[in-house]
């Protein structure tokens, strides 16, 4: 007989899928179901708020039963969490992983392309998660030197901002220690497009993880998902990181359009400033965001960016 059976123990979901999730606590790895109480809790009326209740990241308490096995009894207050707008008509929150300190968005400067729509879209998800953002833009072994050139130009913006960003190769280990100094001792979310080269950097800064790598298609110029569901990892210089499955589209949850100026941080200063309270920043007279476009204080890339969202265009990954 198990005599840890019916023993309450705390612990932190290391992965999630068709609704079995993998509980990390000190006496080990439990397989885990949710307690019907806990959906309820999780539900509006008869609709449910998230497509799942449990995300890799949340610390829970569990009940243990036979062997390996157990239940969720409860899932504690997350302190912040990565969500999209789920795909499917029925407006649900996707939380992607809960309770990380770092968002590192891993973009790929070439194969695939670097896309700065899907970058901005991401950093949105960062400010509404209460995430501190880390921008690394991977494969920089593939450009010319004019193509660095004109990439270092496009991006300095995000710095000016204040978003750290590193440009990195991690299939040639240039400038990983780099991320290694950024996420020892912290819990980070890798996140990005299919194909940036997620996994690959999680080889290159853990090596034992040994996790599958593919080609980007020379075709499609588009990743394939290697990644298949969240997994959390911990990383033997100390801290934790999850992999996620490459996304393709970004819908933003909990973001309101006439909300959207809060999330750019370069747009807060001016913010209130209009001519008009309910300013769109858009097609208004006496705009204090659009001046400080004219003046070169906010630049025409974020605020086409912020135009493309505030008027519902730009979910998927095609730019």
């Amino acid at each position: 007989m198990d005599q840890r059976k019916n023993e309450i123990s705390k612990g932190i979901v290391i992965r999630a899928q068709a609704s079995i999730y993998y509980v990390q606590t000190p006496d080990g790895i439990f397989e885990c179901t949710l307690r019907k109480k806990v959906k309820r809790e999780m539900m509006d009326g008869s609709h449910y708020l998230y497509t799942d209740p449990v995300a890799v990241g949340d610390n829970v308490v569990i009940t243990i039963s036979d062997g390996d096995k157990g239940a969720i009894e409860e899932i504690e207050p997350r302190k912040s969490k990565i969500s999209r707008l789920a795909a499917g008509t029925v407006p649900l929150e996707q939380v992607i992983v809960a309770n990380v300190d770092y968002m590192i968005m891993l973009m790929s400067a070439k194969m695939p392309v670097f896309k700065p729509r899907l970058l901005d879209r991401l950093l949105i998800v960062a400010e509404a998660g209460d995430l501190e953002p880390i921008i690394i833009i991977n494969k920089i072994d593939l450009l010319s030197e004019k193509e660095k050139s004109k990439l270092y130009s496009e991006t300095q913006i995000y710095n000016e901002i204040g978003y750290k960003i590193l440009y990195i190769s991690a299939l040639n280990k240039i400038g990983t220690d780099d991320v290694v100094d950024i996420m020892k001792g912290k819990m980070s979310a890798l996140i990005g497009h299919s194909g940036t080269g997620k996994s690959t950097l999680l080889n290159a800064i853990q090596p034992n993880l040994v996790l599958k790598t593919s080609e980007v298609g020379s075709k499609t110029k588009r990743g394939r998902h290697t990644t298949t569901s969240a997994q959390l990892y911990e990383l033997g210089f100390g801290g934790y990181v999850v992999d996620t499955p490459g996304i393709r589209e970004v819908g933003l949850w909990d973001v309101w359009q006439s909300e959207l100026d809060q999330y750019f941080r370069e747009m807060k200063p001016f913010v209130g400033k209009c001519r008009f309270y309910d300013c769109s920043h858009i097609t208004e007279p006496e705009c204090a965001i659009k001046k400080a476009v004219e003046q070169g204080k906010i630049t025409k890339q974020r605020y086409d960016s912020y135009i493309k969202l505030r008027q519902g265009k730009g979910r998927d990954d095609s730019e």
